[in-house]
């Protein structure tokens, strides 16, 4: 779905500086592609390929979810902040693993 506006990019690149190498171009289509495909002001559409396009476009997002906390089989660990509050801390993983007869303990 990208593919015709990294083209249309790369070509508008190459007409500005018809004297410059493939590798001049490709590195400035790199470095200018995500404002110019901002700038181009995508309408959002209805198909989930249409709204995927118009996320690309748009700036990041400053909201991010975060949690202080996560539960993985239940074990529950928190995040470097939450744990210098607790007594008991997170110090690793460890992992036993036996593969064939081969018994592995990475700590």
């Amino acid at each position: 779905m990208m593919t015709p506006f990294i083209e249309q990019h790369i070509g508008i690149i190459r007409a500005e500086n018809p004297d410059r190498s493939d590798s001049w171009v490709m590195k400035e289509h790199k470095h200018r592609f995500t404002s110019w495909l901002t700038d181009l002001n995508i309408l959002e559409g209805t198909t989930a390929a249409e709204v995927t396009l118009k996320r690309l476009a748009s700036d990041p997002s400053s909201r991010v979810t975060t949690w202080q906390a996560y539960d993985i089989n239940g074990q529950t660990f928190y995040t470097a902040a939450n744990d210098q509050k607790s007594v008991c801390k997170n110090s690793g993983v460890r992992i036993d693993a036996i593969e064939g007869t081969l018994d592995l303990k990475v700590t």
